[in-house]
């Protein structure tokens, strides 16, 4: 990847205690990339390499250790002049680590539930060595933890999310209403936090907790707007886990960053607004058709995609349009929800209602974009007591998966689509046993990248309604200093 000429203002960054040239107003991970860095960590159970997919803070792929700090999402942190960055979970480094011949050894797959069991010696060993080799990062020192600061706000109407539906309705809300949003937004308006995550929702206190980079919020809201939008999950082809696989909008905020993803790129057809962008920039484009794909390996510093139409070599592939509604806090609060097309969809009438009183969810976290609603009926709907009209209908969700040991339906925890149907035709095709069974969804996503599609596993395969597993807070990856915050404030 490359940056195109700009005014910004050069900076220096170490990674793994090599100086590299950054800019202030990129990210972690955007400097990174541009510095020819595409591997930022090692997966959990097999130590294949990763790197970032989303760009937008729901995937896995781009935890790096930032200042001493562990699992930092890098593509939602600004770089700052002399910023110690460290990849992650590679012995000696990531890359070249020496576990990862665990993938080779296991290319058929791996059980880890009957995995040198007997007899007990090497079973002790074993679990001394998985025990020292589980888990993310190290835990860091206390000469150099943040502290957290805390602070409450009461409101009269929350908007969890500021894209285009939030953006759409927290004006008709009046100045007393609020909007959270992940994403930094450099002309924000005064009552629009950004750079926070809304984490969770507790019942008891009927408080909403957002996490900031060095502060978490408690809200209280009369009413709730959920719109929060969609997630794009990676396919669930061979090698689709590999770094140079990113989703169609990290690809975009690239290119609106001024940074040219690469030469040559394979995109998935019927995308001819991001096509015609990387050809203005001379790069190649290959279009594909996802349901031909049959894997993608890795080639020298780029990727071989390969599909029933023959191998097309390239830097970059762009991932097929798979998304996937955000509907983790709806579902803790408690809203109904529909299996679709796009993920668990929060189900609303025309006018964004939903099953819980004084909730409303607009835009695509209800499968619906946000041109369908008509706001002059959103509004009214928000301050109704009455119950919903009829339901809006959902799409049909996606079809079978490929059965490989090499195909990850859950990429934190190394979950294979194999892993999946065993589990399934060994009689347990309930969700929640599947995820208790090979740890899908327990991973820093927390399902974000993996639900849809085993959940349509599990539909195609039974013919049953299959409901999500059970949301539990923080929706994304937190730090404890933010919850000891949370406990000072409290008391």
């Amino acid at each position: 990847m490359k940056r195109l000429p700009s005014n910004r203002t050069p900076i220096e960054v170490t990674v793994d205690g090599k100086a590299i040239r950054a800019f202030l107003g990129e990210t972690v991970a955007e400097a990174m990339l541009t510095s020819g860095i595409n591997t930022f960590v090692r997966s959990l159970k097999y130590h294949r390499k990763r790197g970032p997919f989303c760009l937008e803070g729901s995937c896995e792929g781009c935890l790096v250790r930032i200042n001493n700090e562990p699992n930092v999402q890098s593509c939602m942190v600004a770089v700052k002049d002399g910023m110690t960055i460290e990849t992650q979970n590679g012995y000696p480094n990531v890359t070249h680590d020496v576990v990862s011949l665990t993938d080779r050894v296991f290319h058929k797959g791996m059980n880890h539930h009957t995995l040198m069991t007997r007899p007990k010696l090497l079973n002790d060993v074993t679990s001394a060595v998985v025990r020292k080799l589980a888990g993310l990062g190290e835990p860091p020192t206390m000469a150099n933890v943040t502290e957290i600061a805390s602070r409450q706000i009461e409101t009269a109407a929350l908007v969890i999310g500021y894209g285009r539906a939030g953006k759409k309705i927290l004006p008709l809300l009046g100045k007393d209403a609020i909007a959270i949003e992940q994403k930094k937004i450099d002309d924000a308006p005064h009552n629009v936090i950004t750079e926070a995550s809304v984490i969770a929702y507790y019942e008891e206190e009927n408080v909403f907790v957002a996490a900031a980079a060095h502060e978490v919020i408690t809200v209280k809201a009369d009413r709730v707007i959920i719109a929060m939008g969609c997630y794009q999950e990676a396919p669930v082809w061979p090698g689709s886990d590999l770094p140079g696989v990113f989703g169609i909008r990290a690809i975009a905020t690239l290119l609106d960053r001024n940074v040219i993803p690469g030469q040559s790129i394979a995109l998935p057809k019927h995308e001819p607004n991001l096509a015609r962008k990387l050809k203005i920039q001379d790069v190649e484009v290959y279009e594909y058709d996802y349901l031909d794909v049959l894997r993608c390996e890795a080639l020298g510093d780029g990727l071989r995609l390969i599909t029933t139409d023959g191998s097309f070599d390239c830097d970059v592939v762009v991932a097929p349009p798979l998304w996937s509604a955000a509907s983790g806090i709806g579902r803790q609060l408690g809203c109904q929800v529909s299996l679709s097309r796009d993920g668990y969809v929060i189900r609303v009438d025309d006018s964004g209602k939903t099953s819980v009183h004084n909730v409303v969810a607009v835009g695509s976290v209800t499968g619906y974009p946000s041109e369908f609603f008509a706001w002059d009926d959103v509004l009214p709907a928000i301050a109704s007591s009455e119950a919903p009209r009829a339901y809006l209908p959902v799409r049909a969700p996606r079809t079978l998966m490929i059965n490989s040991p090499k195909a990850f339906a859950c990429r934190c925890e190394d979950v294979s689509t194999k892993d999946v149907l065993q589990t399934i035709n060994d009689g347990y095709p309930d969700i929640e046993e599947i995820k208790r069974y090979t740890g899908f969804g327990t991973g820093p996503c927390q399902g974000k990248n993996c639900l849809t599609s085993v959940a349509s596993q599990i539909t195609a395969l039974t013919g049953k309604r299959c409901p999500p597993f059970t949301c539990r807070p923080p929706l994304t990856p937190t730090s404890l200093g933010h919850f000891a915050a949370l406990e000072d404030h409290d008391e």
